[in-house]
C-alpha cells in the first residue's frame, strides 16, 4: 500500500464515521453485510464522481452528483435502508467531507459546497435549522445551501466553513 493510499483510506474511514455516526440509516433487518455493502457502494460512487472534480465543478453538477449517489444506493440497497432510502443529508455529508479532505490535500480544486452538519447548520437562523441527518431530499438541502451562502457573503462556502467551523 502506498502512502497516498494509506492517507486516503484513513480519510475515508473518518468520512464514513462522520456521515453515519449520528444518522439512522439502516432498516431493522439490515445485516452487517448489508451495511458494508452500502458503505462500499458509497465509496465506489464517490470515487467515480471524484473524477469530475479535477477541475472546478458547477453547482448544478454537484447537486446532481449528490442525487446520483443517493439514487444508486437506494436502487441497490432499499431493503436495508430505513424508509427504503438513504437520507440526502448523509450522502452530502460523506461526499462534501471527502471533497473537503481532497481539496485540503490539494488533490482537487475548491469544491462548491462544504459539509452540512450540526455545527454549520446551527449557524443559521433558528427558522432555517434542520438536522442534517433528517434531510431527505435535494430541495431541502438546496435551501440550506442558499441560506449558508448568505452567511458566507463574498466567500465561497468551502472557505467560509474552514474559517468558521469551530468559532462560536
Amino acid at each position: 500500500m502506498t502512502e497516498d493510499e494509506v492517507i486516503k483510506g484513513s480519510l475515508w474511514q473518518v468520512t464514513v464515521y462522520a456521515a453515519f455516526q449520528r444518522a439512522k440509516v439502516y432498516s431493522r433487518d439490515a445485516s452487517d453485510s448489508d451495511k458494508k455493502g452500502i458503505k462500499d457502494l458509497l465509496r465506489k460512487e464517490i470515487d467515480e464522481k471524484l473524477k469530475n472534480y479535477a477541475n472546478p465543478v458547477a453547482e448544478d453538477l454537484h447537486m446532481s452528483s449528490i442525487s446520483s449517489i443517493a439514487n444508486a444506493i437506494n436502487k441497490n440497497w432499499s431493503a436495508a435502508l430505513l424508509d427504503d432510502e438513504i437520507p440526502i443529508g448523509v450522502v452530502q455529508k460523506a461526499f462534501n467531507l471527502y471533497l473537503k479532505f481532497m481539496w485540503c490535500l490539494k488533490e482537487i480544486p475548491e469544491p462548491p459546497h462544504c459539509p452540512l452538519d450540526k455545527v454549520i447548520i446551527d449557524k443559521l437562523a433558528p427558522t432555517h435549522r434542520k438536522s442534517w441527518t433528517k434531510i431527505r431530499d435535494i430541495e431541502t438541502y438546496n435551501i440550506l445551501v442558499a441560506e449558508l451562502r448568505k452567511l458566507a457573503g463574498s466567500r465561497s462556502l468551502a472557505v467560509w466553513e474552514l474559517e468558521t467551523y469551530e468559532k462560536p
